[in-house]
């Protein structure tokens, strides 16, 4: 048996949570760590990858979640939240259907209603996968292979896209790309990383990646600002510089791209939305004008698999049109409405299927990744991919689809979860090498 003196999430790569890297193979059985991790690290490729298997609902996300399952559910209990947020997961799923069950002048889509269940309880199954993982692997491994897969699998939609680098690129190619920065100590590599991130992003017409990615910067910045021997920063103070730095940037963002400094096309576009609904985030996500016309048609959501009706629909449609969406979009209401409730926000989505359960969730995530971070800049031990993903992650919940962008509100959360204890898990996996004598021992050993 070997235990490493230093945490699996702090060195080498600065980590996360203070938890200790642990070898849970005797010394003289590699064969039998060497397949285990070979096993973990195929199956955070199979949960980047998530593309279909066969039928629906099913991904090789799924498979892997299923598959693995014996081992990463007594994994739960060692992490704070974990066990409580798949709990709650769980209760949002059986909370949905009895809401479509409930439905009588709405429609029903069954494919709908798997491929969303599928997704959900792949993603939710798989932060209890990456946790498991987390016990034995290093992050920069983890970030490696999880963004590479991610990428590997989007790279298929690549001649197809209006946009590559922002809808297939930019984020999976930042998640590994940063984990493997954080290898070595100090922010000047995952600092660089973010910048050339920002300046891409500006220059591919991804605005939103240019703002995380220099709100990134700033919270690493601060983190650093002080030696590490003088007093840690409150959680308050820390909440009250991430809210004016967003506000500051937000500013500095919208002047920057009104302004022309960011490309003709960039101005171009800002212009529209910012005309159309008074600022960026009105303008640039109408969508949430129709999940607020919504949520007065049914404020407890709908149910997992239902479809709108047409009053539904017309009452959506004329929320968008009152923050200046055009009119009889077919093309717009084909992708929200078309046989199933898109709403361009995991968050509202959730609502939709899940009632009042599915929101409550959601800001539990929310809630978890705030705290996450909050937690390792106390600890001083926030790392470029924590930063970056977290506010990625917050975002995403309230603005961005949900199939192509809850794995990274996943990853983001399994990689931020505190842990209850290092020293339980080191002592259970002694103990079971150790002969009957020798455990009494262990149970006084403490970590620091």
């Amino acid at each position: 048996m070997t235990v490493s003196t230093a945490p699996a999430d702090v060195a080498p790569n600065r980590g996360i949570t203070g938890f200790r890297r642990i070898d849970p193979f005797p010394v003289n059985n590699s064969r039998a760590r060497d397949a285990t991790y070979a096993i973990a690290v195929l199956a955070v490729a199979m949960l980047g990858f998530d593309r279909r298997i066969l039928i629906d609902g099913v991904t090789t996300g799924t498979i892997v979640v299923i598959a693995l399952a014996p081992v990463w559910l007594g994994t739960l209990r060692e992490f704070r939240f974990a066990r409580q947020l798949l709990a709650l997961a769980l209760v949002a799923v059986a909370f949905g259907a009895l809401l479509t069950a409930l439905q009588s002048d709405r429609g029903f889509s069954l494919t709908w209603a798997i491929n969303s269940a599928g997704l959900f309880l792949t993603s939710m199954g798989g932060i209890g996968l990456l946790l498991w993982v987390r016990t034995f692997l290093p992050l920069y491994v983890i970030g490696a292979v999880f963004g590479g897969a991610v990428l590997l699998g989007n790279l298929q939609g690549v001649p197809g896209s209006v946009n590559p680098w922002k809808h297939e690129i930019a984020i999976p190619l930042a998640i590994a790309a940063l984990a493997w920065a954080d290898r070595k100590p100090g922010i000047r590599l995952s600092v660089f990383g973010l910048v050339v991130l920002a300046l891409v992003s500006a220059a591919a017409d991804f605005r939103s990646m240019f703002g995380f990615c220099m709100l990134a910067v700033v919270v690493l910045v601060w983190q650093n600002r002080t030696r590490s021997g003088e007093r840690k920063p409150s959680k308050l103070a820390t909440v009250a510089l991430l809210g004016v730095a967003l506000v500051a940037l937000y500013s500095a963002a919208s002047s920057l791209l009104l302004g022309g400094y960011l490309g003709e096309e960039t101005q171009t576009r800002t212009l529209e939305q910012v005309e159309n609904g008074g600022n960026l985030l009105v303008g640039g996500r109408v969508e949430w004008a129709a999940t607020l016309a919504l949520a007065e048609v049914s404020p407890g959501g709908f149910g997992l698999g239902t479809t709108l009706n047409g009053a539904d629909i017309a009452a959506a449609n004329a929320g968008m049109v009152a923050v200046g969406s055009t009119p009889n979009d077919t093309f717009r209401e084909n992708y929200m409405f078309g046989g199933h409730i898109k709403l361009h926000s995991i968050g509202a989505d959730m609502w939709v299927a899940f009632g009042i359960m599915g929101l409550a969730l959601a800001v539990t995530l929310a809630g978890l990744l705030v705290y996450n971070l909050l937690d390792a800049l106390g600890n001083r031990a926030a790392t470029g991919l924590l930063s970056l993903m977290t506010i990625i992650s917050v975002w995403s919940l309230a603005f961005e689809p949900t199939f192509s962008n809850l794995a990274y509100v996943m990853f983001t959360v399994a990689i931020g979860l505190p842990v209850v204890t290092s020293a339980r898990l080191r002592h259970a996996v002694r103990a079971t090498e150790m002969m009957p004598g020798q455990q009494a021992a262990v149970s006084s050993e403490t970590l620091q």
